[in-house]
């Protein structure tokens, strides 16, 4: 997934979600943007990623992470668990592709 500047996504009106995203943070979270494109970047406890395809996901990292992704919408998507520090995928009806 590519990173997008602050400007970047001020530019495009893509909203960012504040949360701490240290591994002090062991809090569960359920982070999701609707159909647009978002950054979510999780904490060091849980963290379930609601993604579609224009979703950029930071999963939390820690000895205490432990991070979800399920697809939402019928288009399918693209993931790369390792690259945005996933363990599980749940796929939608669009024919994902999940490198694991």
């Amino acid at each position: 997934m590519t990173s997008i500047s602050q400007a970047s996504r001020t530019s495009l009106r893509i909203p960012v979600i504040p949360l701490d995203p240290g591994e002090s943070d062991t809090g569960t979270y359920w982070l999701g943007g609707g159909s647009g494109a978002d950054v979510l970047t999780g904490g060091g406890g849980t963290n379930v990623f609601l993604v579609n395809p224009t979703t950029v996901v930071h999963g939390g990292t820690g000895a205490n992470s432990f991070n979800i992704a399920k697809v939402i919408g019928t288009q399918g998507v693209t993931i790369d668990m390792a690259a945005d520090d996933l363990q599980e995928v749940i796929g939608g009806p669009g024919g994902d592709v999940i490198n694991a």
